[in-house]
């Protein structure tokens, strides 16, 4: 059995049209791609975050968030698609980058560029092998009344899926002003988590909020960041998965949804050490071959987070990793709103600033037999900063056959197999 996994940044051409990436090693089944609005490590002023996901050509998706720094009156939107992987907001009506998936490659993968940014750094992370039976882009609507809604024509039963939305505009492919949307992930009942994100727009002061909870897989927020919809995950079925509804949304927004079947995965959650130095953390199950961390910056809640921060980042190995993070603060006025690309982390923890404050940073570390190892290079006593993560690791191999002992001498009996004469 095979898992391949590659982490790793792209950058956006200076002009449109096909573009051809390689250096993967290998020909991916899936992908998952995240970019704020910055061309380099570093700090920019304005937040955004981008988040996107492809298997072909036809099924691919994409959401996105923005608030822009200074300001007076906020000025914030939103974005996602179904036809792109790639739609970064920057207004409530442009974007920095939109990219269309075009082909997974032998050796990596072709977009098509249609609204470019030169130079923006396009973090990926991408997975293939025999380990991995299929995978799936589908595309959903929120229920409108509780209770189980069963969601099919993913096409197989998904070991592992991840939510992306926004619950400002109904339909995919428009810019909108305000920012609301959220990711979530799954792969059991008792195994989810679910974030949201928001920054209002044309108000005085800052309102940005976040949500982070580990009893659902998805929860939206209006645009003053109060929760408006949230189902929790029930079961894997036959042909897609089933979520419970225990706020209705008040319109059927978009949510987006990557299945995978095959490998092993856990989604799980932590929270960051106290201290610098190596963590680790066990109770996965099995050797990642990959994590994906995300983090809101504080501890799980019921209600509304103050501030946005949203840190979003990939490890494969303590050499091959990356993260972003955007922040604004919440009751600013001008607006205090940044993002901060890094290729040497896979958690930020900052608080809003101008410039922000580095208070919490881990590096990736090791994937070990039950789990994996970061490295805190910055730590903070407070706030709890949990973070929630998403394994993947290769296939389990079935136990080899006890060997069979000879009962005088001890020695593996020499005629396994074949028949002995007496």
């Amino acid at each position: 059995m095979a898992l391949s996994v590659k982490t790793g940044k792209v950058e956006c051409p200076a002009s449109t049209g096909n573009l051809a990436f390689t250096g993967i090693g290998f020909q991916p089944k899936g992908g998952i791609f995240w970019l704020s609005g910055n061309t380099a490590d570093g700090e920019i002023a304005s937040s955004a975050m981008g988040i996107g996901m492809a298997q072909s050509s036809t099924a691919e998706a994409a959401v996105s968030g923005f608030a822009s720094d200074n300001e007076a009156t906020t000025s914030t939107g939103v974005a996602k698609s179904n036809v792109d992987c790639i739609k970064n907001a920057k207004s409530g009506s442009a974007g920095y980058v939109e990219a269309d998936f075009i082909t997974w490659d032998v050796d990596g993968f072709t977009l098509n560029f249609s609204v470019v940014t030169s130079g923006v750094d396009i973090f990926y992370f991408v997975f293939a092998g025999s380990d991995i039976d299929s995978v799936a882009v589908t595309h959903h609507t929120m229920k409108t009344s509780t209770g189980d809604q069963g969601y099919t024509g993913i096409g197989f039963q998904p070991d592992f899926c991840l939510f992306i939305w926004d619950t400002r505009s109904a339909t995919d492919e428009a810019y909108s002003s305000n920012c609301p949307y959220g990711m979530g992930a799954a792969t059991a009942a008792t195994e989810e988590f679910s974030q949201a994100f928001s920054a209002r727009d044309s108000v005085a002061a800052a309102e940005d909020d976040s949500h982070q909870r580990t009893d659902s897989s998805i929860i939206g927020t209006n645009v003053a960041g109060a929760q408006l919809a949230e189902a929790d995950f029930k079961s894997m079925d036959a042909d897609g998965f089933t979520l419970t509804w225990s706020d209705a949304a008040p319109v059927a927004y978009d949510f987006h949804v990557l299945s995978i079947k095959g490998g092993q995965h856990f989604v799980g959650t932590f929270n960051l050490s106290t201290s610098t130095g190596d963590q680790g953390v066990t109770g996965v199950g099995f050797e990642p071959s990959a994590v994906m961390f995300s983090s809101a910056g504080a501890a799980t809640a019921a209600s509304n987070i103050a501030n946005w921060h949203h840190s979003l980042g990939v490890g494969v190995s303590s050499t091959e990793r990356g993260s972003i993070c955007a922040v604004g603060e919440d009751a600013a006025d001008p607006t205090v709103e940044s993002m901060v690309n890094d290729q040497t982390s896979v958690i930020q923890g900052r608080t809003p600033g101008s410039p922000s404050s580095e208070d919490a940073l881990a590096d990736y570390g090791s994937n070990d037999a039950d789990g994996f190892t970061i490295d805190n290079e910055t730590a903070d006593a407070s706030p709890v900063r949990e973070v929630v993560y998403w394994a993947i690791g290769a296939a389990a191999v079935a136990d080899q056959l006890p060997d069979k002992w000879h009962p005088e001498i001890s020695q593996p009996y020499p005629y396994i197999n074949q028949v002995i004469p007496y």
